[in-house]
């Protein structure tokens, strides 16, 4: 089984990836998590979120974390001090007591910032953040109008390297919704409505040679690509701009 899966490279078929949720060796249900998780049936995913293998619980519990508060404050735990924890904190379903937690104890306030489950209050809270890193990801929340964009104090240095937005990316297929975006104010909006297509790179499938997993968010994501997510692969290059927000 291994040298057939060896055989498909790094993203075997998802329909291949679906048949090894109950395989009997954790490194295939891990690459069941990662490449096929939209596509497994609701009892293979509970029993992926329960797996007896830590790995495959926290890939798992990173699949259903934007939607699910307890799963996300289980990972910010298991996750501490991982590159992982990042993709958690942008995108996990936050409780407002978690939120305000991690706002007041940490110095991730420009990776919590594009969160989509905070509450309004602390997203203005943010938007004047002492840190510009922090305004910026706050002014290129979806939510806001073009309005509310130019009442941010952010600046987008010509030279910044701003990973494509989650949020057009993943619409990345409407043709209006992109022309809407290029038309905008906002550089990092324009970026990502003109980010092509190759420039997007997900993390591949766990290597089925070796056990483990990635150990630098270096040029790879951290979430599936069958997810949104969700997952931005670069970063960003100068002080005034902060780490990109994830998506594939």
């Amino acid at each position: 089984m291994r040298q057939e899966l060896f055989n498909w490279g790094d993203r075997p078929p998802v329909h291949v990836l679906v048949g090894l949720a109950d395989h009997e060796d954790p490194l295939f249900r891990l690459a069941a998590c990662q490449g096929a998780w939209n596509e497994l049936p609701d009892g293979a995913r509970q029993r992926l979120l329960n797996d007896e293998d830590r790995e495959v619980r926290l890939e798992a519990a990173e699949q259903v974390c934007p939607e699910d508060e307890e799963r996300t404050a289980w990972l910010i735990g298991e996750l501490d001090g991982s590159w992982r924890l990042s993709d958690v904190l942008r995108t996990g379903r936050l409780t407002r007591e978690l939120a305000e937690r991690l706002l007041a104890e940490s110095d991730r306030r420009a990776t919590i910032a594009g969160n989509p489950s905070l509450p309004p209050d602390l997203v203005a809270r943010l938007a004047v953040d002492p840190d510009p890193a922090v305004r910026l990801v706050v002014s290129a929340r979806p939510e806001l109008s073009e309005a509310d964009r130019a009442a941010i104090d952010h600046t987008v240095n010509a030279e910044a390297r701003l990973g494509t937005l989650d949020w057009v990316w993943e619409r990345r297929e409407d043709a209006d919704f992109l022309r809407q975006c290029a038309r905008s104010a906002h550089t990092w909006l324009r970026r990502s409505a003109a980010a092509p297509q190759p420039a997007r790179a997900c993390r591949p499938t766990p290597s089925i040679c070796s056990r483990g997993t990635p150990t630098s968010p270096s040029g790879c994501c951290s979430r599936s690509s069958t997810r949104r997510r969700r997952r931005s692969c670069s970063s960003t290059s100068t002080s005034t701009a902060p780490t990109a927000p994830s998506a594939c």
